[in-house]
């Protein structure tokens, strides 16, 4: 798969994630300020490995012959630097969300239903994302490149899947709350106070 729509996949859902990160902190300006900051100090370098690896792809006829394809027969391992700064960007949000869910823990066993899937969802998705990356930097690292570009192809899957179902539950939690009377939307994400 091409390395800048595997990066385009894996930056959209990490925007989400901001966003959510964001609204389970109650909205608060200087934690949006720390995330997107960090996010796009670590973008930056990521465009630029991206765009180092593919230069550094070879390119050749297949070995097999009647088979009108390209044939990958080499590339860097540099493209692990930017799962690294995956990781990172990835570890943040993870951070960010179990302080806050940890910090005000009686507050949400007995508080907002969105706010409570909006963080299982955000543990549930860093663990398996953190997990994916690590196994995607450990191939590219130590196996033939062959098997870290099909890791890295299954990691943008799942993220992708990932997604689409932490949506599809806020859709059916939402729907279970009209068909019982309750309307989510006039629930406020700010049920936490604003500061650390």
């Amino acid at each position: 798969m091409n390395p800048w729509l595997v990066g385009i996949t894996l930056v959209a859902a990490e925007c989400m994630f901001i966003l959510r990160t964001y609204a389970i902190w109650g909205r608060s300006r200087k934690i949006l300020i720390i995330l997107m900051c960090s996010f796009v100090a670590n973008l930056i370098p990521a465009v630029y490995v991206i765009t180092s690896y593919n230069n550094s792809q070879t390119i050749s006829e297949p070995p097999i012959p009647n088979i009108t394809s390209c044939y990958n027969v080499g590339e860097s391992r540099i493209i692990v630097v930017a799962y690294v700064l995956l990781v990172v960007t990835e570890s943040e949000i993870l951070f960010f969300t179990l302080y806050r869910s940890i910090k005000h823990h009686k507050r949400l066993s007995r508080g907002n239903h969105l706010l409570n899937i909006l963080i299982q969802h955000n543990i549930f998705y860093f663990i398996c994302g953190l997990v994916f990356s690590l196994l995607v930097m450990l191939t590219t690292g130590l196996l033939p490149f062959i098997y870290g570009d099909m890791f890295s192809n299954l990691q943008s899957m799942v993220h992708a899947l990932l997604v689409t179902r932490m949506h599809l539950e806020l859709w059916k939690s939402d729907r279970a709350a009209h068909a019982q009377g309750f309307v989510l939307n006039d629930i406020a994400l700010d049920t936490f106070p604003s500061g650390f």
